[in-house]
């Protein structure tokens, strides 16, 4: 059953998703993208590991910045050490060419790979004390969501 902590996180990211889809990008800012991007990886992630994340095609290194920013050091690492192990540090765009690279990635280094999702699942879990700190220390910002 979720706690409070993680219903105050929840409802504020369905929230900020909602305008988000109703009125573009554009309408987020720096701050609420924190956010979206921290909670939506840690949920992508929790269900697919990194394969399912970088199919739903979310930025790595804007990731890892948001997580950065909240102070989860150690998501951050996972995140640079995830990076690393693409050729040339280059994530392909294009979904395809992304995919085909993720699946030789798992083919080739899939035990440290699941070695990084385990010391994720593990680590992620302060993520939601951190984030819920974000989000009251911008309570500014996020009172126009209605959910903070």
């Amino acid at each position: 059953m979720p706690d409070a902590e993680f219903e105050f996180v929840n409802e504020t990211f369905k929230a900020l998703a909602e305008r988000k889809e109703q009125r573009g990008v554009a309408s987020i800012t720096d701050i609420e993208r924190v956010v979206l991007l921290v909670w939506h990886a840690s949920g992508i992630i929790e269900n697919g590991g990194f394969r399912y994340f970088f199919e739903c095609s979310l930025p790595l290194t804007d990731t890892a910045t948001a997580y950065a920013r909240i102070g989860v050091d150690e998501v951050v690492a996972i995140f640079h050490r995830v990076h690393d192990l693409f050729p040339h540090r280059h994530i392909p765009d294009d979904w395809d060419e992304r995919m085909e690279t993720v699946e030789r990635l798992y083919d080739k280094h899939g035990d440290l790979l699941s070695q990084l999702e385990s010391e994720f699942y593990r680590v992620d879990g302060s993520m939601q004390r951190q984030l819920a700190g974000w989000i009251r220390v911008h309570k500014d910002v996020f009172a126009i969501t209605n959910a903070a």
